[in-house]
């Protein structure tokens, strides 16, 4: 929102990410189509870079800001499942850890198997686990990706600074 855009750059820490939209092929004759191309990074009114569609929702899951959506998920070298996001909270706690500064995340989702393009079935108690853990990882490397990205930017997408100086 604009209310989020002004927050962050007003904020001595925190880098704005702005969305960047991308104008697709319509849906019906006569209308304009655009889909999400990833997060532009600004720091003051500088743009520094771009995060990529999975960092931008890894950017989202640490910000809590997951409502909903598609989690396409790698099962093996051929296989994917995509699970539907139906709800996710994160909590982010600031902590203080020999003199280091660190962030836990804490992250509850809940996910339905909307598709799968395999022969097996992951339908069953033993395959709906190897989901979850696989979710589990998907949501883990988009985090780890994203912090990647950010670091390589110096820039504070997430806003940890601002936790840390409450």
């Amino acid at each position: 929102s604009i209310k989020d855009l002004i927050n962050m750059l007003l904020s001595k820490t925190r880098a704005a990410t702005i969305p960047i939209l991308t104008k697709v092929a319509p849906s019906e004759p006569g209308l304009e189509s655009v889909a999400l191309d990833g997060m532009a990074v600004f720091k003051g009114d500088r743009w520094i870079g771009k995060l990529s569609l999975a960092e931008t929702r890894g950017m989202m899951w640490v910000n809590n800001k997951v409502s909903g959506g598609a989690l396409p998920v790698k099962l093996t070298d051929d296989d994917y499942a995509c699970l539907e996001i139906i709800r996710s909270s994160t909590k982010v706690k600031p902590l203080l850890k020999e003199e280091q500064l660190e962030v836990e995340l804490e992250i509850n989702v809940i996910l339905n198997l909307a598709a799968q393009v395999t022969a097996k079935d992951y339908s069953s108690v033993d395959g709906l686990k190897y989901l979850q853990k696989q979710a589990k990882e998907t949501i883990a490397n988009e985090i780890k990706q994203t912090l990647k990205k950010a670091r390589e930017m110096s820039a504070d997408i997430y806003g940890f600074g601002d936790a840390f100086y409450r």
